[in-house]
Parts: structure tokens; sequence; C-alpha cells
């Protein structure tokens, strides 16, 4: 029975030695193949000055390649990615030239030395971040000693205002009203409207609004508001011809146009009516006295943002009669 014992004792030492030896052979094995690995040379791909070249390294970081292929780091380069990264297999390493920029940034300048390349992302690069919406000016593109990069903070927000709607002036004839005599039936009143608004700012600066959507809130009342037609007796010569006795002190033949009622009073301040002429006053000072071939005796009394020059605009009192006048050559006579 000893003898069977000593057997059993035997066996389970030299089990045990075996597996012990086992063991340490399979974890040799595997630092053995993860140290060759780590140890194998790598390609990486360096991109520097308009060149691509391929290298085989053991290096272990980004610096530690630039350091084996030669380049000078002393020197101002920018490197993508940074020079502390672990080298990967088939990594691109990008190596740029740098310059020193001035970046204007809030309201702040900073001297920073960088390629000129995806200002975007190099800016982040330098803790810089680019919002959507933010915009680059730079002249590194321009033959200037001093390069620089503005950084344009573009911002909008949508803001609620008040706005007042103008009334429009709704005109009637009165037939026992002179022709320029006007009589207010009812003074309108303007309405209110609330307007949504995009402002985009540039720097904090408001540059451009855009009107989203608006809610009516009060509608406008139109101003109510006669006009004469009945002809004054005095008047009545205006459509004959030029009397002979008349003295004219000069005359001209120009272009002429028609308007009609707008709601408004004249340059002068007087309201219109058949007899006022819109003239140019550098050419026709206000106020001239003029009989106009086909229309009559007249006075200047109004002007115009497109009455320039040789031209002037009949007054007529209805929209058709304005019309049919068209756009024609007259002569008119300048009286004294």
């Amino acid at each position: 029975m000893r003898d069977m014992k000593d057997l059993k004792e035997r066996i389970e030492r030299f089990i045990s030695k075996e597996t012990i030896v086992t063991t340490l052979v399979f974890v040799s094995l595997i630092l053995m193949i993860a140290l060759g690995a780590a140890l194998a040379p790598k390609e990486v791909i360096i991109y520097h000055q308009n060149n691509m070249e391929k290298v085989y390294t053991t290096s272990q970081t980004v610096g530690e390649v630039i350091n084996e292929v030669g380049i000078d780091k002393t020197q101002e380069i920018f490197v993508v990615p940074n020079l502390d990264a672990k080298i990967i297999a088939g990594m691109e390493v990008h190596i740029f030239e740098t310059e020193v920029l001035n970046v204007y940034v809030d309201q702040k300048e900073e001297k920073i030395s960088m390629p000129i390349v995806n200002m975007g992302y190099l800016l982040q690069r330098q803790g810089i971040v680019l919002e959507e919406n933010d915009k680059l000016e730079s002249n590194i593109f321009v033959d200037e000693e001093v390069k620089y990069v503005n950084v344009i903070r573009v911002k909008t927000e949508t803001l609620e205002r008040d706005v007042e709607i103008a009334f429009n002036t709704a005109l009637q004839p009165n037939h026992e009203l002179f022709r320029g005599e006007r009589n207010i039936i009812s003074p309108g009143e303007k309405g209110l409207k609330k307007e949504f608004v995009q402002v985009t700012y540039e720097n904090n600066v408001p540059i451009k609004e855009e009107v989203l959507n608006e809610e009516i809130i009060k509608q406008p009342q139109n101003q109510i508001m006669e006009f004469g037609t009945k002809e004054r007796i005095q008047n009545a010569s205006r459509y004959g011809g030029l009397a002979e006795t008349q003295r004219v002190a000069k005359e001209m033949v120009v272009e002429s146009t028609a308007y009609t009622h707008t709601g408004n009073t004249t340059y002068t301040g007087i309201w219109p009516y058949e007899g006022i002429v819109a003239v140019d006053p550098k050419v026709i000072p206000l106020g001239t006295k003029m009989y106009v071939e086909g229309y009559g005796y007249a006075t200047a009394a109004d002007t115009g943002g497109l009455i320039k020059g040789n031209i002037i605009d009949v007054f007529m009192d209805t929209h058709d009669k304005a019309v049919t006048w068209g756009r024609r050559e007259v002569k008119i006579y300048i009286l004294e």
C-alpha cells in the first residue's frame, strides 16, 4: 500500500511540473508574438512640401518618425496628427510649413504660427472653434508681409416687434367742390401688425433682417376724401389757344407724361388740379407760368423722382385721362 501511495505522489508532482512548464512556454510564445508585432516595421505615408514618401518604421510616435526621415523639428512646422500620436500601420502624416498670422477673434488679436491650409480645421486645433455659420476673412493668398485671419462670428435671433400699417386714401368726386379743393370725410386710422423678424449679426453687429411671419392686430381704416370737379369761371380760358397778346419769355420742346390723384399734396403743399404740372426745378423753376400745347395754361407746382431734365408731368383729374395723354413730345411756352 505504501508503494502505491509513493507512486501516486510522484505522478502528481510530475503532472504539476509539466503544467507549469507548458504554461510558461505558452506565455513566452504570446509575449514573443506581441513583441514581434510591436517591433515589426509599419508602413507610414508622409506628405511634406507637395511630396509623398512611404516609409517602413519601427518608431513608436509621429515625432520619432519625423526624426527618422531627417525633418528638422526646430523649424516652424505643423504636423497632423500630433507629434506624440502613436504609429499605426497605414497612417498618413501631413507636415506643413507655417507662417505667423494675426488672428482677430472675439474682439482680441492673437499671433499664431500655422499653415495656410484648411483654416477652419487648423484654427480648431489652436483652440478656436468655428460655429456652423461663422465666416473667415484672410489675406493669406495675397502677397503681403503681414498675414491675418479674421474670424467673423455669425449668429441669428428671432425678434417680435409691433409695426404700424399706413392707411390708404380713397378718393371720390364731389361736383359741388371746385377743382383743386378737397374735403376729408373720414380721416383714416393706421393699423397695427406684429412682425416676427430674424436678425443676423456679424460680430454682434446686425447686418440683415428677414421678416419670417406677421400677424395683423388691427386693420387700417382708409381715409375717405372728396375732390372737386367744378370748373372755375376764370379758368375757362385755360383750354383755349395761347392768346396773341400773351408775352412769351421762352419756347421749349419737352417730353410730357401725365399723372393723377395719389392722395398726397404737391411738392409746394397744395392739392393738385388740372393746370398743375410737375417739373425739374433745375430746368423750370417752381411757380413758373406756362402754356402747354394740347393741355392749356399751367403752373409748375410739383416735382417727381423721374422728372429730370426736359420732362414735365401734367396733372389729370382721372386715371383714364392720364392714360390717354400717355407719353408725348409737346411744345411749351414759358410766360412772362
